[in-house]
């Protein structure tokens, strides 16, 4: 299939950046040479390959596809590789911006490319959410911190009543513990280089024990 695809008129092997800087050394043996080297780590190309897959992963997960473009207004930090080699990987288009723009010039910019995903350090996103309404394209918001991403939805519904008195929906299902079902086992699933998400689309589908198993 994948022969008769690259034999078909303006379909070809592209370029990745993320491929050739990153997973080709992991091919020739450097994959414990160190990467990366910041104020507080440094990473492995190793440790970077598997960072940026699991990057990759998520943005497909959220439904970001080739050609989708992805603002990037966050620190020279590791995470900022991550992120923006996660982007190629997947086809996306990562595009990094001046962090001394104004709360207007990121709305010109936001709007005028379209983005799909924005991915914000904490300290820049404190003076745009206010005006998230305003980024007409925007679908998903990754806000960056020292310890973690979080991901927020364009879509999500603020409005759901959280309190006590809501009206409480009995589960579908319910976790029962081992010594319940006596099923024992870790399901566990390794990525490598050949073995993710991105080289196979359908890795995770399965993954658990379903009705029937």
């Amino acid at each position: 299939m994948i022969e008769t695809t690259l034999n078909l008129k303006g379909v070809k092997s592209h370029y990745n950046a993320a491929s050739r800087l990153i997973e080709e050394n992991v091919r020739n043996g450097l994959g414990n040479k160190v990467a990366i080297i910041s104020d507080d780590k440094t990473m492995t190309y190793n440790e970077l390959l598997t960072d940026v897959n699991k990057f990759g992963s998520a943005l497909k997960t959220i439904g970001v596809e080739n050609e989708n473009r992805m603002l990037l207004i966050t620190y020279d930090s590791p995470e900022f590789v991550v992120s923006f080699y996660g982007a190629i990987k997947i086809g996306a288009v990562p595009i990094p911006i001046n962090t001394m723009f104004q709360p207007n010039d990121y709305e010109y910019v936001l709007n005028n490319s379209r983005a799909k995903v924005l991915l914000i350090h904490e300290d820049f996103w404190e003076k745009l959410k206010d005006q998230r309404e305003r980024y007409i394209y925007l679908k998903h918001v990754i806000v960056s911190s020292l310890t973690a991403l979080i991901l927020l939805s364009a879509c999500k519904d603020d409005s759901k009543d959280n309190s006590p008195s809501a009206k409480k929906v009995d589960p579908l299902f319910t976790l029962l513990p081992p010594d319940r079902t006596n099923f024992h086992f870790s399901n566990t699933l390794t990525e490598g280089l050949n073995t993710n998400v991105l080289m196979y689309e359908y890795f995770y589908n399965g993954g658990g024990v379903a009705v029937g198993d």
